[in-house]
């Protein structure tokens, strides 16, 4: 009995130890930023979704805005951070990178808008930096800011009830 706990308390630690070090080798992605005014293309694997990708499994929807880039980079903004463990770590006036952390090993997934004012569209990209799957985090993800960024403009747009 006791070989079998401490094989299997080894093969815990052992796992562990394999996700510290996938977490810890995972530095940024060196493809991240705006580019010939487009986010980086997804990789082949299905741990990517890119409003400007035409590859049907990576495929968003960008979001449509009306006003100025300003406002909706304001409201796209606030949408972004209300995503739990969500941290801006670039931000320039029509662009944002951010790292999102998973709740339970931790993993660190990008996160990138881009705001282009001439079209008034904000295209998106998530991406996990390890792994395969991503289990469909990603596109869930911007499908979670967008419906934000909606519900915010919405908001936005109705006339204060206090005005007289």
């Amino acid at each position: 009995m006791a070989k079998l706990f401490k094989g299997a308390l080894g093969f815990i630690v052992l796992s562990i130890g394999a996700i510290v070090m996938f977490i810890v080798l995972s530095g940024r992605p060196d493809n991240i930023g705006v580019r010939d005014g487009r986010l980086a293309a997804c990789p082949d694997t299905p741990n990517c979704v890119c409003s400007q990708s035409e590859s049907e499994p990576h495929s968003v929807e960008p979001i449509p805005f009306e006003g100025s880039a300003e406002k909706a980079k304001e409201l796209i903004r606030e949408a972004l951070l209300s995503q739990p463990r969500t941290q801006i770590v670039t931000e320039n006036p029509d662009y944002i990178h951010a790292e999102v952390q998973s709740a339970f090993f931790r993993f660190v997934d990008d996160v990138e808008i881009y705001l282009v004012g001439s079209t008034h569209l904000i295209h998106l990209r998530s991406a996990s930096r390890i792994g395969r799957s991503g289990l469909g985090v990603n596109r869930e993800r911007v499908e979670a800011i967008c419906a934000e960024f909606t519900r915010l403009a919405a908001a936005a747009q109705k006339p204060s009830s206090t005005a007289k």
